[in-house]
């Protein structure tokens, strides 16, 4: 609960500021801020570094960004946030590009590259290119980050304007090339998300234009927008993706539910007396469901839409794939009082064998493989019927990989993953993926390996993997089963892994050793108190400070960049309460 209205301390001063952007840039363990501000005629891009407590420094800048747009994600595939944002090239200051500003891990950036478009008016001096919408995402799942952009050209040289939206995919580590999606519209504000539930990143851009995606092949779809800020979430609770449009000229508030396939109907409109961008969803009330907060044009105006769906959460329990010609498949609803219906897709002939009515139903499912969707309806809260809930459930569509276990067993710091699989089909392989977890959940999934599948057999295979040198804390673990065709389907570890503190201090060996310029020290803290790593020279003098704070017991890494050190022999002492280690590495450039 915020109170004390007024009570806000300044972290930075800066001049007008176009737009921000947080991340962990320097893998800390905190936020840093970027932002563009306006300098004279010019937007100038600045990084400030978090020192932990709130307080922003300034540590690099970069002149002549158009700063409109920053947008932050994994760009090159090295396992920090990059950063992309639009830019005035010179000598053709009218001709704007997209600048990748790349991060070395330590929050150190390096202006990279520029994409371009491609022309839709001939390529001389005299184009303008405005972007207006820009967005990153993984739009073809081959675990590399893309980006969309959507801008309009105009040619002083030659009466051309038009409007452009592509996709740069990525290639490889910083390398992109481009897929043109037309035609494109004007929008000013654009989002990404799987609207209709087949494993791809849609791209939407307001008003009323959706591209479905289908690795990177898009197809224009719409839905009734009006041409304001756009968030998707679940509103109906129903596990699709819905709309909601703010709509600033009109003051409207307008709600479009999905039918799980990416057609959207109108399902609430309000007229509001607030227009501002700002635009944001959560559970406010704590009911359960997705609610809207909308900011006003006016100073000091904010909005909070409650949703009124429905009273309680709805979901459906039953299997999610089962065999053609199977009879008398039950699915129960969470919520009573309700009546199903059923939709068909493909050449699926599934049939409600009985229970229309009531909480529960029986399925036969039909003589042809495919997917149908099962739809539970009833009374929202204002007494509208409505659809509660839906499900997906596919016929004879047999998981590529049985998995008949999946375990993980702890050694110290080190957890390991085991796995079986019963039978497999067209196996690619498993992204294993994991989640940190902090306070009571965490959904922030990372990649952080990658094991070989066998393709196709029908016998029992082991897998292992191993996840080395934790902290102290919680991890959720999941396997993204993938095969050759780009299908995925993830498994998620039941148990939550916990790394406990060490029992006694250590420091072990740096790795690599000799090194140039960077290796790591992991060292293990028994109790909480000050720690201080200091590295000395042959000679015994003090060559750099690498750690003096406050620690809580755990187990630790740092990493040691050398760059303004020569080859030679250093010594790295660790001091923490009445333990003292001291080890030896061997720097070669």
């Amino acid at each position: 609960m915020f109170q004390a209205l007024g009570n806000f301390i300044v972290v930075l001063n800066s001049n007008f500021i176009i737009s921000f952007c947080l991340g962990d840039f320097d893998a800390d363990g905190d936020l840093d801020l970027a932002l563009t501000s306006l300098n004279s005629f010019r937007s100038d891009l600045h990084f400030y570094r978090n020192e932990g407590n709130g307080a922003f420094n300034l540590y690099a800048s970069f002149n002549q960004s158009d700063g409109t747009l920053l947008r932050l994600g994994d760009l090159d595939s090295d396992g920090d946030l990059d950063i992309i944002t639009p830019k005035s090239l010179i000598p053709f200051p009218d001709i704007a590009g997209l600048i990748l500003f790349l991060n070395d891990g330590l929050g150190n950036f390096t202006n990279a590259s520029t994409l371009f478009p491609n022309f839709c008016c001939p390529p001389y001096h005299g184009e303008t290119i405005s972007y207006w919408a820009l967005t990153v995402n993984d739009y073809n799942n081959d675990g590399n980050t893309d980006i969309s952009t959507g801008g309009s050209m105009s040619s002083l040289t030659f009466p051309c304007t038009c409007n452009l939206t592509q996709i740069f995919k990525n290639l490889g580590p910083g390398a992109f090339g481009i897929v043109d999606i037309s035609p494109s519209i004007y929008s000013p504000y654009s989002i990404s998300e799987d609207i209709n539930g087949d494993g791809y990143v849609d791209l939407i851009e307001s008003p009323g234009h959706l591209y479905i995606n289908n690795n990177l092949t898009f197809s224009l779809s719409s839905y009734p927008g009006l041409g304001g800020n756009i968030l998707t979430a679940d509103f109906e609770s129903d596990g699709d993706m819905d709309i909601a449009e703010q709509y600033s000229s009109g003051n409207k508030l307008n709600v479009y539910k999905n039918n799980s396939a990416g057609a959207f109907t109108s399902y609430s409109s309000k007229s509001t007396t607030f227009g501002g961008d700002g635009f944001s969803s959560g559970d406010f009330d704590s009911d359960g469901d997705i609610d809207i907060a909308s900011s006003s044009g006016q100073v000091g105006r904010l909005a909070i839409f409650i949703n009124g769906f429905s009273s309680s959460i709805c979901s459906i329990t039953g299997a999610t794939n089962i065999p053609i010609n199977s009879m008398d498949n039950l699915y129960i609803s969470s919520v009573p009082s309700g009546f199903w219906n059923i939709s068909n897709y493909n050449n699926t002939n599934a049939s409600i064998a009985s229970g229309q009515n009531n909480d529960s139903v029986k399925i036969n499912a039909g003589s042809a493989g495919g997917h149908f969707v099962l739809y539970y309806n009833g009374p929202d809260s204002c007494g509208n019927l409505v659809i509660l809930c839906t499900k997906h459930v596919f016929v004879d569509d047999p998981l590529p990989v049985e998995l008949a276990s999946f375990n993980s067993s702890i050694n110290q710091r080190n957890v390991t993953l085991n796995w079986i699989t019963a039978s497999e089909e067209n196996n690619s392989g498993f992204d294993i993926e994991q989640s940190n977890v902090k306070g009571q959940t965490s959904n922030d999934w990372k990649k952080i390996g990658f094991v070989q599948g066998h393709g196709t057999v029908t016998t029992s295979t082991n897998y292992t993997y191993e996840d080395r040198n934790l902290s102290s804390g919680k991890y959720k673990y999941r396997l993204k089963q993938m095969d050759y065709n780009g299908n995925f389907k993830y498994y998620d570890l039941q148990n939550e892994v916990v790394i406990g503190i060490p029992d006694k201090f250590s420091l072990s060996q740096n790795y690599p050793n000799p090194f140039n310029p960077k290796t790591k020290i992991n060292y293990d803290i028994a109790k909480d108190g000050i720690v201080m790593i200091k590295i000395f020279d042959n000679s015994g003098r003090e060559a750099s400070m690498l750690v003096n704070e406050f620690r809580q017991a755990g187990y630790y890494a740092e990493e040691f960049n050398a760059t303004n050190l020569s080859s030679g022999v250093y010594f790295y002492k660790l001091v923490a309460g009445s333990f003292v280690a001291v080890r030896k590495m061997v720097l070669l450039k």
